[in-house]
């Protein structure tokens, strides 16, 4: 481990589409201007500058409303000539104050980022696909490490949990060689306060190493983690390497334990993702994967949250048959059947999943991008798209407006008073947005 400073620093059913969201209705109607005339949120762009749609993470402090954001920021130069650099910010919004964003790193790879704030001081925490660049490494991957950074005051300090595939035993060659650490990197404390950092291990770069990828984790203090290998690919399976380890997500669930959700990204770092997964963590050992749901494409993943009545719940769209789906388990071994949450045209995108901390719902924000089906992200028309969050009612799921000019990568929220919030980009610019609830 080597440790280093990075600066200072409505009832619908499935199928079917309600009308008076389409054109007007109650929730606001269409934009014809660059302010909101939405009446259930209120919008407010946290970062202009947001350049395009970029991965970002959020993290929330309930009681006192405090969101922070970590997010990739084109920065308009090239330190490696053909490879954009992008800005690494950090920001916050405190009960309608908007901090000015925080320059974090430099980085030119940007696959999946995290946010936690840290148990006592509440400081940030990112976990990141980092390390130093090094040609003689890779003359691709100039981030390759496993790393997560923390702030003390305005000063951002980075630690390398992971530089290679043999930080951790998995029991086969093929998954304890390799330099490619830290894709998709997931952040959590559990009900201990202690760090769970969870990253895909892409090994060597070649087809054989993304097959054959493992999810990792390093458990534990940041100065001296465990570091588990939490499941396997190099050894396969009866459908070969199955390329674990797709845009993970960990939540702390039953007994304080966290669990995970990832799917499975075939041939390369950021390629589509099939299927759904679940593990979590029973003392010191990870349970074996259970698969969730069956998609040919999640978009930005499936989304998992968990809540001390309803136990776990998970949902993921399938974008190339369509319908976003919802789950539940009070065990996290038994799960519900699946529930219908949106299938008309082409919407249920990159949903997020959040419980209502009052009546113990599930609630889940997500993208609408057509009225036709099998459309594709850059064609969803602006007159139609929009940004909505859906929450279960004893009579199917109600449908509220978010932004009439649509959302992309929601992250979903509740405050402690049961407001909803959503931290989402435009879909077209890249601003950073932010749409509490009124």
């Amino acid at each position: 481990m080597r440790t280093f400073f990075a600066g200072a620093a409505l009832v619908v059913c499935s199928g079917c589409i309600d009308m008076a969201l389409v054109d007007g209705g109650t929730d606001g109607g269409r934009r014809d201007s660059g302010t909101s005339n939405n009446e259930a949120f209120e919008i407010t762009t946290l970062d202009p500058d947001g350049g395009e749609p970029t991965w970002f993470a959020m993290a929330v402090e309930p009681t006192t409303k405090r969101i922070g954001v970590a997010y990739f920021a084109p920065r308009g130069t090239e330190t490696n000539v053909g490879h954009p650099d992008y800005d690494l910010k950090y920001l916050e919004w405190r009960a309608g104050v908007t901090t000015a964003p925080q320059n974090v790193r430099i980085v030119q790879r940007t696959v999946g980022v995290s946010l936690a704030f840290q148990p006592g001081s509440g400081e940030p925490a990112i976990g990141m696909l980092g390390g130093m660049q090094d040609l003689m490494v890779s003359v691709f991957w100039f981030q390759h490490d496993a790393e997560v950074v923390t702030r003390s005051g305005t000063t951002w300090t980075g630690t390398i949990v992971a530089q290679n595939s043999n930080a951790v035993d998995c029991g086969n060659p093929v998954s304890n060689a390799g330099f490619l650490v830290g894709l998709w990197p997931a952040l959590v404390y559990d009900g201990n306060g202690q760090m769970v950092f969870a990253w895909r291990d892409g090994h060597q770069n070649n087809p054989l190493g993304w097959q054959g990828s493992d999810v990792e984790s390093a458990e534990g203090p940041l100065a001296n983690p465990t570091i588990r290998c939490v499941m396997q690919g190099g050894n396969g399976g009866p459908d070969g390497k199955p390329a674990w380890g797709g845009r993970i997500q960990l939540v702390v669930g039953a007994g304080g334990q966290p669990a995970m959700i990832y799917d499975r990204a075939q041939g390369g770092a950021d390629t589509t993702g099939i299927q759904l997964w679940f593990q979590r963590r029973m003392g010191t050992a990870w349970t074996a994967p259970t698969q969730l749901f069956s998609s040919n494409d999640t978009k930005t993943g499936g989304t998992l949250a968990w809540d001390s009545m309803e136990g776990y719940g998970a949902a993921v769209v399938d974008g190339a048959s369509g319908g976003l789906r919802y789950r539940s388990s009070a065990d996290g071994v038994t799960w519900d059947a699946e529930d219908p949450v949106y299938a008309a045209g082409s919407g249920g995108w990159y949903p997020s999943l959040a419980f209502d901390p009052q009546t113990h719902q599930p609630n889940i924000a997500y993208y609408v991008c057509s009225q036709r089906d099998g459309e594709v992200p850059t064609a969803c028309p602006a007159s139609f798209d929009e940004l909505r969050v859906a929450g279960r009612t004893a009579g199917g799921w109600s449908e509220t407006r978010v932004d009439a000019e649509g959302g992309w990568g929601p992250k979903l929220g509740f405050f402690s008073d049961g407001k909803r919030f959503v931290v989402y980009r435009d879909p077209r610019s890249g601003a950073l947005k932010l749409a509490t609830e009124r």
